[in-house]
């Protein structure tokens, strides 16, 4: 099980998502925060729970694929 993040904006259709899959529910809210403020366009946005296995990590404001962190 994962989280990730939904956004919407004026001309999507549906909800978008990239494939950053987190462990924590709380990692995907501050990645979320991070990315609503890079866009200028967001309308809505989400966090889902998924099946999928996590391979991001959110710490201190970076984003790490899982295999990196482990690599330092």
């Amino acid at each position: 099980m994962s989280f990730k993040v939904g956004i919407r904006s004026s001309n999507d259709t549906g909800w978008v998502y990239n494939g950053l899959r987190f462990a924590t529910k709380q990692e995907a809210e501050d990645y979320q925060f991070q990315l609503i403020a890079s866009w200028t366009s967001v309308e809505h946005s989400c966090i889902s729970e998924c099946s999928d296995q996590p391979n991001y990590t959110f710490e201190n404001g970076q984003i790490k694929r899982i295999g990196d962190v482990n690599r330092g």
